[in-house]
């Protein structure tokens, strides 16, 4: 732990001071790793290094870091990063990825090699998708978009500081016990919070601890005895096991991502590390549950393809625009110069009404290009039921009252804030009640269901209408994409932006004939547990 001064900050001030100065400032508060200039019965604050060069989310992370009782060393670059780094060897380090005047992953490595189990969090920003899946691959623990919410990047990077001090403790436990008895190893083993299986020279589980049997979704007692290859799918067992067992013995381990057995029938990502036990006839397993780097992974994929095909939708709505503009121009001075009895005007009427249609689809495009490039809204906290009502009131009002009536599911009574763009989150429910409100107008209902999950906002809206093709599922995001008579199919692609720029999650599940279920999460707003007025 890297102690400094519990009474002042790292950095007086952490936005114009120069990193020589801030990193002077947290020095002197430090004699050494784990003792304190003022009193050993001191508790120690946490020095985490911050390197950004954006002020304005440097103000907010800084500020935020403090608030959860760290101190905070701020620089601009990585040449100063290493610098402050080799000073004071800080306890975690939060950086974006491309700062001025360094590559973020190299600067990445270079720490994970000096320090493999420093918390790292990587900031990335628009463009920098696949950067950030690098990130996570090159060893950081957590990746947020540099205008995420400060505090929940702080909170984030104290868990991460709780789980380094339990591996420490584990550490040090195993290497006092490792003088005992057999039974105090074990319960070591059994504690940890890795998942942990040993299994033995005939490839069968010999123990599993606790968090292990959590993932694995069956007691220890079930896992204890069965075949280790029962882990994996029968197609792939004999050949894995042999992989494991032989790399396992060699000089740098067995490491590999592998699809791991949950319980009877889910299935799950994980990365897999194993050693020789000490007697080198059987393997120690470490099983590491990779589902929520796998979401990050296709989420920042699925956004960047969103990306490219704004791109490709600018350049189709500008050539259009144009020639489209020319025929209606002269279609209409062709259809005035024509008497009113001529049968030639049907013909240039019909020409006149396709015409309008493109127009309003170019429109509809040029919105949509306008909405990826601008949809920067104003975060504030906002109250999502009265969000909730005003998507409603909207969808109403744009029908003309002609909805069909929207029956009410499961409401939390507690009021629910989320930090957001109020305009934004009102056109996001407001497109997916106008989706379910036209998928049962010949007939079926409409439900609306809003509950708390832990930390996150759910909102739920199903309908019993015609649903979705299973080949269409994958497609609902698309631009261009439309079972519906009129439009162009951009409403859900920019509702999946909306949820992104929120840090939440939305998906479909539905079955053709039977009717779709639209699920959106969205991450509270954490500070609402500390205020008592509310």
């Amino acid at each position: 732990m890297a102690p400094g001064s519990p009474s002042s900050s790292a950095t007086a001030n952490p936005v114009t001071a120069a990193p020589e100065n801030r990193a002077t400032s947290a020095a002197t508060q430090v004699t050494s790793k784990g003792k304190t200039s003022e009193s050993k019965e001191d508790e120690a604050r946490q020095i985490i290094l911050l390197i950004e060069d954006n002020p304005r989310v440097t103000t907010g992370l800084v500020c935020a870091i403090e608030e959860q009782g760290l101190d905070c060393v701020h620089v601009n670059d990585g040449v100063s990063g290493w610098e402050v780094y080799d000073k004071l060897r800080p306890d975690g380090v939060v950086m974006a990825l491309r700062p001025l005047g360094f590559h973020g992953l190299a600067f990445l490595r270079a720490l994970k090699n000096r320090e493999k189990h420093l918390p790292v969090i990587t900031l990335f920003s628009k463009g920098e998708n696949q950067l950030a899946v690098e990130s996570l691959k090159a060893g950081a623990e957590e990746t947020f978009r540099r205008n995420a919410d400060p505090l929940t990047i702080a909170e984030s990077m104290v868990s991460l500081l709780k789980r380094v001090e339990e591996r420490r403790r584990i550490e040090a436990a195993w290497i006092k016990a490792s003088e005992k008895t057999v039974p105090d190893l074990e319960r070591i083993l059994t504690e940890a919070p890795t998942a942990l299986v040993c299994a033995d020279a005939m490839k069968n589980i010999a123990f599993a601890n606790r968090r292990a049997a959590l993932l694995l979704g069956k007691p220890p007692h079930a896992l204890v005895g069965s075949p280790l290859g029962d882990l994996v799918a029968e197609n792939m067992r004999e050949g894995w096991l042999s992989a494991l067992y032989r790399g396992a013995a060699s000089s740098t381990g067995y490491g590999a991502e592998v699809r791991i057995r949950r319980g009877a029938d889910e299935w799950f990502a994980s990365k897999i590390n194993a050693v020789t036990n000490s007697g080198g006839r059987g393997v120690i397993i470490s099983i590491h549950d990779m589902t929520r780097e796998k979401l990050v992974e296709r989420q920042l994929i699925e956004s960047k393809r969103l990306a490219s095909l704004g791109n490709l939708v600018d350049g189709v709505a500008h050539e259009i625009r144009n020639p489209v503009i020319t025929i209606g121009g002269f279609a209409r001075k062709a259809l005035a110069a024509l008497p009113e009895d001529s049968p030639a005007r049907s013909y240039l009427e019909i020409a006149l009404t396709d015409v309008k249609r493109l127009e309003a689809m170019v429109t509809e495009i040029e919105g949509y290009v306008s909405f990826t490039k601008n949809r920067n809204g104003d975060f504030e906290e906002v109250d999502l039921g009265r969000v909730i009502a005003a998507s409603v009131e909207r969808v109403k009002s744009r029908s003309g009252g002609k909805t069909p009536e929207l029956m009410r599911g499961e409401l939390c009574e507690e009021v629910l804030s989320v930090v957001g763009s109020k305009a934004l989150l009102i056109e996001l429910f407001a497109t997916i009640l106008e989706n379910a409100f036209e998928a049962v107008m010949d007939g079926g209902n409409v439900t609306l269901s809003v509950c708390r999950i832990d930390d996150w906002a759910r909102v739920t809206v199903t309908d019993t209408g015609v649903g979705i093709k299973d080949e269409d599922m994958e497609k609902v995001f698309d631009p261009f994409y439309t079972s519906k008579m009129r439009g162009v199919g951009m409403g859900l692609a920019k509702a999946y932006m909306i949820v992104e720029d929120h840090r939440g999650q939305i998906r479909f599940v539905s079955r053709a004939g039977e009717g779709t279920t639209c699920t959106v999460l969205l991450p509270l707003e954490r500070r609402e547990s500390g205020r008592v007025d509310r």
